[in-house]
């Protein structure tokens, strides 16, 4: 599969602005998908909430269109283009395991202690 849109490192790497933008992108994407998780405080426990907070917060396919868009009506430059690109990615890898850390350690204590003790 295929987007035709291409992640120029170079470009990304040139801007010291675009650089600075994805922890930025990264702190905005786990504020805004991640959010709403606290609506489930009520139901679960801490750690499964901010464990879906991060799952939610995994965002890539929506910033490959917005980004495509953006190039194409010239709204964006390359540079920053890259830099959202790079915030998704970074999504898709850093996200995924904090969030098991959060769930993997609730299972482990479920196991031991059993879930009423929790």
């Amino acid at each position: 599969m295929s987007s035709g849109l291409t992640f120029d490192v170079d470009a990304l790497f040139d801007s010291t602005k675009a650089l600075e933008l994805i922890p930025m992108l990264l702190i905005g994407m786990l504020l805004v998908r991640g959010t709403p998780a606290l609506l489930y405080r009520n139901e679960f426990r801490a750690r499964r909430v901010a464990g879906a907070a991060f799952l939610q917060s995994i965002n890539l396919t929506i910033i490959v269109i917005a980004a495509q868009i953006g190039l194409q009506l010239d709204v964006i430059d390359v540079a920053t283009s890259s830099a959202l690109l790079a915030a998704g990615i970074l999504s898709v890898l850093i996200y995924p395991p904090i969030a098991l850390a959060f769930l993997g350690r609730e299972r482990e204590l479920e196991a031991v202690l059993g879930d009423e003790e929790l």
